[in-house]
């Protein structure tokens, strides 16, 4: 069982690595649930790469490869720069004033698509302290450039708001998500998986790819996949994509773990005929 990995129970120890780490265990459970015993391969290499799960369902071996896709840069960048905001605005709120955010000039924007830890050292040595120095001279109701950094919108407060609580405190700025450019960074995860798949001995080979893709549902990105894979990306020696997306956070009815597997080549048995997709689901994410 996963007990006896010990990188894994070790990474569940670790900020940075326990996500992925609950994520191979949460599908191991789903797995034993619908009744397959997922195994790992015991290759006579050891450094060698291998699936992560081997299944037999209905006589065929069928490889499982996991992985887990972090929040895109942008995404993890813009939060930096809201918690440095959280931290920062209230202590310059006064009684009339109820929202407040920075809406990013283009060279923060640009900045923005940059990694985080390029996004971070420029943040540290650059834009907060432009940020702070705003502050310092003074805030107030309207519109008010930061140099460098882009506009401070303030807003007024909403009278019926309690003067105890603070209204919105954040970053605006413009969503350059994409369904097309969402399913693309599902395929390169699930690209990166075809040495592994490729090294293990199977009939068929599936990987299971994990994204924050939270804010919709997963028919919304397997239509785009299914367009891309059509137009002939090339995932050889991968049988089936899964796309593994978690809405817990959500209060809609039906959020929840959901999955859609789509089948990468012709001929391969239809995905409603097998058992270990229904165990993609057959266990429940507990937060992030």
């Amino acid at each position: 069982g996963w007990r006896d990995k010990t990188k894994l129970v070790s990474d569940l120890r670790l900020p940075g690595a326990y996500e992925a780490a609950r994520f191979e265990i949460g599908v191991w459970a789903g797995l034993r649930r619908v009744r397959l015993a997922p195994q790992h391969e015991v290759a006579e290499n050891r450094a060698a790469p291998r699936a992560d799960f081997l299944v037999t369902d209905d006589g065929r071996r069928v490889a499982i490869d996991l992985k887990s896709l972090a929040d895109p840069d942008r995404k993890r960048n813009v939060g930096l720069l809201q918690q440095r905001m959280e931290l920062l605005a209230p202590r310059f709120l006064t009684a009339e004033m109820g929202t407040i955010a920075i809406e990013p000039g283009d060279a923060l924007d640009d900045l923005l698509e940059s990694t985080v830890a390029e996004f971070r050292h420029d943040l540290n040595a650059n834009i907060w302290l432009r940020v702070v120095e705003h502050f310092k001279r003074g805030v107030k109701l309207g519109r008010s450039e930061i140099d460098g950094v882009g506009t401070l919108v303030v807003g007024p407060r909403d009278p019926a708001r309690p003067l105890s609580q603070v209204g919105a405190i954040g970053v605006a700025v413009e969503d350059k998500w994409t369904p097309e450019r969402a399913a693309r960074r599902v395929l390169g995860g699930a690209a990166s998986a075809r040495r592994q798949l490729a090294a293990t001995e199977a009939d068929l080979r599936a990987v299971v790819v994990w994204g924050s893709l939270d804010h919709m549902p997963s028919g919304v990105f397997s239509a785009e996949i299914a367009r891309i894979l059509a137009a002939g990306y090339d995932l050889a020696p991968v049988d089936y994509v899964a796309l593994l997306n978690n809405r817990d956070r959500g209060r809609s009815p039906g959020w929840g773990t959901e999955v859609a597997v789509l089948p990468v080549r012709d001929g391969v048995p239809e995905v409603a005929a097998m058992t270990w997709p229904r165990g993609l689901t057959a266990w429940r994410w507990l937060g992030r």
